[in-house]
């Protein structure tokens, strides 16, 4: 889809629903509360499959537009990756890593431990029993 029938197809898709619900209601108010009540259930029936459906469609269409991983330029001599929207690269130098090389993530949370803990009097890290 182009981005100008894109552009239209919110507003209109919008709309239709608005009408669809007022004609709806418009509808149930008519006909009275009982009556209302024996449409709800079959309508409400049809509305969740095609909501289902379109959820399922959004779905495929979403597949097909995002690219595979590992699609992109392989790495260049000096490691990085260059596929036209810019490049990333992960340098450490010099330190010292207790416990083996650094963990590099993101979102990474860890619980300090005895040996490295800052706390004051009577917490663990200090020699004091916790």
């Amino acid at each position: 889809m182009t981005k100008s029938r894109a552009r239209i197809a919110g507003p209109v898709t919008t709309v239709a629903g608005a009408l669809a619900l007022a004609a709806t209601s418009a509808f149930f108010i008519v006909i009275g509360l009982d009556e209302a009540a024996r449409w709800a259930g079959p309508l409400g029936v049809l509305i969740g499959v095609a909501a289902l459906a379109l959820a399922g469609y959004s779905a495929v269409l979403t597949r097909r537009s995002v690219p595979a991983a590992g699609t992109g330029d392989p790495p260049t001599a000096d490691g990085t990756t260059h596929s036209g929207d810019g490049t990333v690269t992960n340098t450490i130098s010099g330190g010292t890593f207790l416990g083996g090389g650094p963990i590099q993530g993101r979102d990474i949370t860890i619980a300090p431990s005895a040996g490295r803990h800052k706390g004051g009097e009577g917490t663990p890290g200090r020699g004091e029993p916790a």
